[in-house]
């Protein structure tokens, strides 16, 4: 369908007609003398109706933090390659590689729509290649595989019960998290529309998944277990694991949990949070 339409498009464009005028904005002042500023609103305002809410906001805010100041008001037609390194060098300079990647991808998409409108004949970042620019550090989160030292961590965990310092909920939500391998994120905010008990299964919602898809984990005998006695406490709340010091209303934090580990003497450079995903 989307091949479809992009050919209707360009029969539309080689009888010089802007396809976005016609089909939707015919108010649009689109025009071969329109500045990035123009173009990347016009764009934007398509795509934004079918993005995530927290994407779209992510976009806009890249887009003006490293995009407009050096090309907002600029004619799109004059932008050429060695302006938009210029952008990117400085993103560079303050060492926000990963970032630097997303902004380029923004700006790629933003003169693909130029082109697609024909007020550009090429694409400024086509020939611009992350590998001219510094490679970010690869994070390694700190974890084992070694199953003996994996052991003597479980241990320390399931021992921490003991410590009246540590609430039954931020050990609980621990011991959960090590056995369905799920994000600290997904796990702090899971609530009981997610936890279904009956069916033995959790039900993590599509808008807190990468893929926007329904992600479904089934419950072992030790998860149920562990949810079953963890509805006592909080079955009349909205979040799985409460906040122990913010209440019912709230989840518990990521920092919760970590503290948590540190306080029972796994360090940073034993485990962290999300390295028990890299173990399992």
């Amino acid at each position: 369908e989307a091949r479809e339409a992009l050919f209707e498009d360009k029969k539309l464009l080689r009888q010089g007609i802007n396809p976005i005028i016609n089909s939707s904005n015919p108010d649009l002042p689109i025009s071969k003398y329109s500045t990035f500023n123009d173009v990347f609103n016009e764009w934007y305002k398509l795509k934004e109706g079918i993005w995530d809410i927290e994407y779209a906001k992510d976009v806009k805010e890249r887009a003006v933090n490293y995009l407009f100041p050096n090309l907002a008001t600029r004619n799109i037609g004059e932008i050429k390659a060695k302006d938009l390194i210029l952008t990117f060098k400085k993103m560079e300079k303050k060492g926000v590689i990963n970032t630097l990647s997303k902004v380029k991808s923004i700006a790629t998409r933003v003169f693909e729509h130029a082109l697609l409108l024909d007020i550009i004949e090429f694409n400024p970042v086509s020939p611009i290649r992350m590998s001219v620019f510094k490679q970010a550090k690869k994070q390694n989160y700190a974890h084992l595989t070694d199953k003996r030292d994996y052991a003597i961590v479980l241990k320390k965990i399931n021992k921490s019960q003991e410590n009246t310092n540590i609430s039954k909920v931020v050990y609980m939500a621990l011991n959960t998290m090590l056995q369905i391998c799920s994000w600290d994120t997904i796990l702090c905010e899971l609530d009981w529309t997610e936890g279904d008990l009956s069916k033995r299964l959790i039900r993590i919602h599509p808008d807190r998944m990468k893929m926007r898809r329904e992600h479904l984990v089934p419950m072992s005998d030790y998860v149920y277990a562990n949810l079953t006695e963890m509805f006592k406490v909080s079955g009349h709340a909205k979040y799985v694991f409460p906040s122990p010091a913010k209440g019912v209303d709230k989840g518990i934090s990521s920092n919760a949990l970590l503290r948590t580990l540190r306080k029972i003497d796994i360090d940073q450079e034993t485990m962290s949070l999300h390295g028990f995903r890299h173990s399992a």
